[in-house]
């Protein structure tokens, strides 16, 4: 609109304009989240006669719940709405804050985050070393943006140009810094480390059917000792072999033989890295029948004698698909989580670095943890050498969802400066460097292995310090800007 709207308390007129607003962004953002969330449903296809009838659920109800967020963010701005580019920077700062704000509550879901416009290509994703994912959504929004003011007039009825001048300022600086840096920091390896990744692309409706498990063992046992180059080496030749999420469809410190069965295929200085269900009974009331079992979503080392030497749990867990949330009212209503776990996994206390021989401290990320800004590394923590996901996106198919989860998981290692290992069941599995460069990587719906050596761990980044920090300062800087501005139109 071009009236001239001040600051000032509500009237009937802005919240006319507020719901107007309002209604608006929720629609803008129902058919952003549908367009790039459509393929949640296809879990729900893996036991399609029990699941799928929540599809209308997860396809339209999440994109209904997810656009609020953007609905707050454009009735807010509208409400203190003027023309001039005060209005764009109010704006981008809304629009970055509410995306945080959605990245955290009910545990978080940050996907599709607006910044990733940006976090998707490796030029302009080299700016999240600095200022991180809501960093970059400032960035994309008032970039995007400033077209809107071409047609404003400033006091002598002349256009007003310099916010398309200060967003083109803004992605040419943003672009120049992508190209240095990825232009002067190659890429360095640790000679000594030498690693394997196994893909086995395994069905999901095979993975968890405990009468194949001798079968899924001897495939994971093929498929990794298959040589990936030309001399057609094997897995003696690695220093560490990766599995990716929920390998197994039992608890393998309660199975001796399987454990036998793989001390017999390592050889002598080859550990096994492997995603795992764990479990743990606390006994301490069983005197009175009420002991307790607990199940876990864990990564475990494994060493050449078949012994259990590391192990980390998944503490941030995925709602409805491991765990119910508001289990005692929904059970009773006839759902149930989608991962066969009696009363679902539970989380782990604390995040912790994983100690790996041979690698030092591993960030341990299963799944979707990956995608969370700032919460990959455990708070206090030494700086780790790596981030290592392992995850299971074979319940999402040939989609674009495992497309979505590897560029998240990518951007995390350019904020970090640290490289990522990453299994995937049906992929996409690989190694990348600090600065998100694929080293080497196997593409999705393909069984193999992906060999490579570690890429070494950058300096502390900006982000790294300071976190989520810079998007604040950011946010306080723009707001100073945008009151600043509408004294200047």
């Amino acid at each position: 609109g071009s009236a001239d709207h001040s600051f000032g308390a509500p009237t009937s007129g802005k919240r006319t304009e507020f719901l107007a607003a309002a209604t608006v962004g929720w629609w803008l953002g129902f058919g952003y989240f549908v367009a790039g969330l459509w393929w949640l449903g296809a879990p729900l296809l893996v036991e399609a006669d029990q699941f799928a009838w929540a599809i209308p659920f997860a396809v339209f109800g999440l994109p209904a719940f997810l656009a609020l967020f953007i609905a707050v963010a454009f009735g807010v701005s509208r409400y203190f709405w003027r023309v001039g580019p005060s209005r764009i920077m109010v704006f981008a700062l809304l629009m970055s804050s509410t995306e945080w704000v959605r990245g955290h509550v009910l545990t978080g879901f940050p996907w599709n985050n607006f910044g990733m416009a940006f976090g998707g290509n490796i030029i302009f994703a080299q700016a999240a070393s600095i200022f991180g994912l809501y960093g970059l959504t400032i960035c994309v929004v008032l970039i995007c943006s400033a077209p809107a003011t071409l047609w404003d007039k400033g006091v002598h009825g002349r256009p007003v140009r310099h916010p398309m001048a200060l967003a083109f300022g803004l992605f040419l600086t943003i672009s120049i810094f992508g190209i240095w840096r990825l232009g002067t920091l190659p890429t360095e390896f640790n000679a000594d480390v030498r690693l394997r990744i196994m893909q086995p692309n395994l069905e999901q409706s095979e993975k968890f059917r405990a009468d194949q498990a001798n079968e899924i063992l001897n495939r994971y046992f093929r498929v990794s000792d298959t040589g990936s180059d030309a001399t057609k080496r094997g897995i003696e030749t690695r220093t560490h072999l990766i599995w990716p999420e929920s390998a197994f469809p039992f608890i393998l410190s309660r199975e001796p033989r399987a454990l036998e069965r793989i001390k017999a295929f390592l050889p002598k200085d080859t550990l096994l890295i492997t995603g795992a269900a764990t479990s743990q009974t606390d006994v301490s009331r069983e005197l009175i029948g009420e002991s307790k079992t607990s199940y876990f979503n864990s990564i475990q080392v494994i060493d050449s004698s078949g012994s259990i030497i590391g192990t980390a749990d998944k503490v941030h867990l995925v709602p409805f698909g491991e765990y119910l949330p508001f289990r005692t009212t929904l059970e009773k209503l006839g759902l149930r989580h989608l991962v066969h776990i009696p009363g679902g996994f539970e989380s782990g206390t604390s995040r912790a670095l994983l100690t790996i021989p041979g690698l030092q401290n591993a960030a341990p990320l299963i799944c979707y943890e990956a995608i969370f800004p700032s919460e990959v590394i455990p708070p206090n923590s030494v700086r780790p050498s790596l981030l290592l996901n392992v995850t299971n996106d074979g319940w999402f198919g040939k989609t674009s969802g495992p497309y979505q989860h590897l560029a998240q998981s990518k951007l995390r290692a350019i904020e970090e400066g640290l490289p990522l290992v990453r299994a995937a069941n049906t992929g996409i599995s690989g190694v990348f460097d600090p600065l998100g460069r694929t080293i080497n990587s196997l593409p999705l719906g393909e069984e193999g292995v992906v060999d490579a050596m570690l890429p070494i761990a950058l300096n502390w980044t900006a982000y790294a310090q300071l976190g989520d920090k810079v998007a604040a300062g950011l946010w306080f800087l723009i707001l100073l800007l945008a009151f600043r501005s509408r004294q200047r139109i």
